[in-house]
């Protein structure tokens, strides 16, 4: 599909980002008059393509410097995108009301804390705005990569506000850079997330992006009505214009369950049982009674129903090695998150998953398996160092008190939790590659093992974790799409073979 960068100008010839939107949907409108200010020579003209990398340095290079003082002539509108930081450019610095500017070395703060698209821009419209229309091709080839983020929103200051926009600011800004796609995950009650609900971020994402899909990574099923969440995603489904997916699983931490007055030992049943509700609901031809063991509904009839028909793509979360056959023999897409779990081992799980997915009519094409790990990318790994040992610290010693012990069903967190004892090994977690930080070569490398070994054609990159710092957030974002993601936008992606091992 064809996208159109609306981008809008003012008399000091400033831009900014005003979204993807279909060229099926918006047609082509006709081009407002030219204002006093607007420079036509700024832009190509209608017929001409070009991919998003190529309007930066275009735009830069085209500001006009009449307006502005010498000191800041050289400053980029897109600040944050600037090879060139702040402090050697502007000297304004400490007047910038581009609060968030990731190259500030030290950014004002902000009593709103609105990291909105308006302000990471950075400046202010002046008199009336005019509008150009650029054509641009971000269709994938047939077989490339996908590229996702995911946010889980710990919160470590209880900033729960500043929490929510920065993740809303770091997901515009990955659509900008040319993310496929957004996930979420629920966990509550607890340092490690600070997001209850997904369907109320999700439609905030939905409304701020035009493209990305938007997904869960994962609803823990459990903790709600089903009828309920089938409902909710599916208003969803139809305010994103049909871009959602999700991931349900059925949970793993006893405090959450705890602290909302259940039981985590009963969760398996409630979850298919839960499961197989909601996809009677969005499929049921005439009003839908339903009579389970722990849910029961009379006359239903579903308000609204999905956009996509007969429903989004559902997948299921495999937080440990024993849910991957489980899984797969009942036909269904898995999100893999390989918490800790021993490559070899991950790649047995991946293909025999593949296999029985194969023999239950599924197409390896078909096959969806969204693979979730940290990643966090800098110039040198002195620098990645620096900038996540603190959080990749926090984080792992606030999951590991959160990890079940002595749950039948939970043998494998059991064990893990008895890996991690004393104080978390930093250079353990790197080296192992349970998070990935390093240099874009490096993250490369793990990208090509997992495409070419496991198969795996959805990478979904968790940027911000153990409260990492926006700042650095957000410069691993534009050094890994720049760097890293090019290379697998090609079409070659090898399928994990089904070998004789795992046929065994």
């Amino acid at each position: 599909m064809k996208y159109r960068r609306i981008i809008r100008t003012g008399p000091s010839s400033v831009t900014r980002w005003r979204g993807l939107y279909p060229l099926a949907v918006i047609g082509r409108p006709h081009s407002p008059q030219r204002g006093a200010g607007s420079d036509s020579s700024m832009l190509p003209k209608r017929s001409t393509r070009m991919d998003a990398s190529s309007l930066r340095p275009l735009i830069h290079n085209k500001l006009s410097a009449a307006s502005r003082s010498p000191s800041e002539s050289n400053c980029s509108a897109w600040c944050r995108n600037s090879a060139t930081s702040c402090a050697q450019c502007c000297s304004l610095s400490k007047d910038c009301i581009s609060v968030s500017c990731i190259r500030s070395p030290s950014p004002q703060k902000s009593d709103s804390l609105q990291y909105n698209a308006q302000q990471w821009v950075g400046l202010d419209m002046l008199g009336e705005p005019h509008y150009k229309d650029i054509d641009v091709d971000v269709n994938q080839e047939e077989g490339a990569m996908e590229f996702g983020i995911f946010f889980v929103r710990e919160c470590r200051d209880r900033n729960f506000r500043k929490a929510y926009e920065e993740m809303i600011a770091q997901t515009e800004y990955a659509e900008e850079l040319g993310f496929d796609s957004v996930w979420l995950a629920e966990h509550r009650s607890s340092d490690y997330g600070s997001m209850p609900s997904m369907p109320v971020p999700l439609a905030a994402l939905a409304m701020r992006t035009k493209r990305m899909r938007l997904g869960t990574l994962g609803t823990i099923l459990p903790l709600h009505n089903p009828l309920q969440v089938a409902a909710e995603y599916a208003m969803v489904d139809n305010l994103s214009g049909g871009r959602v997916e999700i991931a349900l699983g059925r949970g793993y931490q006893p405090s959450e369950f705890a602290s909302w007055g259940m039981e985590l030992k009963e969760t398996r049943e409630k979850f298919w049982e839960g499961l197989d509700l909601m996809i009677r609901a969005w499929t049921a031809k005439e009003p839908l009674t339903f009579h389970g063991k722990y849910y029961r509904c009379e006359n239903l009839d579903l308000r609204p129903r999905p956009l996509q028909q007969p429903y989004p793509r559902v997948h299921i979360l495999t937080l440990s090695p024993e849910t991957f056959e489980l899984v797969a023999r009942r036909g269904l897409d898995m999100a893999v998150t390989p918490t800790a779990m021993p490559f070899e081992m991950l790649k047995e799980r991946i293909q025999t998953a593949r296999r029985i997915l194969v023999e239950t009519g599924r197409t390896e094409d078909d096959i969806s398996m969204p693979f979730l790990v940290q990643v966090h990318v800098a110039p040198t790994r002195e620098e990645a160092r620096r900038r996540t040992e603190e959080s990749v610290r926090w984080y792992f010693s606030t999951l590991l008190r959160l990890i079940p012990r002595g749950y039948e069903q939970y043998e494998y967190f059991t064990a893990l939790a008895e890996q991690f004892t004393g104080e978390v090994d930093y250079d353990m977690i790197v080296n192992n590659s349970i998070s990935w930080i390093g240099t874009p070569d490096d993250i490369a490398e793990k990208i090509r093992v997992v495409r070419d070994e496991l198969g795996i054609r959805r990478f979904v990159a968790w940027f911000q974790f153990g409260g990492l710092d926006h700042r650095y957030v957000m410069d691993s974002m534009k050094l890994f799409a720049r760097e890293v993601m090019p290379e697998f936008r090609s079409p070659q992606v090898p399928q994990a073979p089904v070998t004789a091992e795992s046929r065994a």
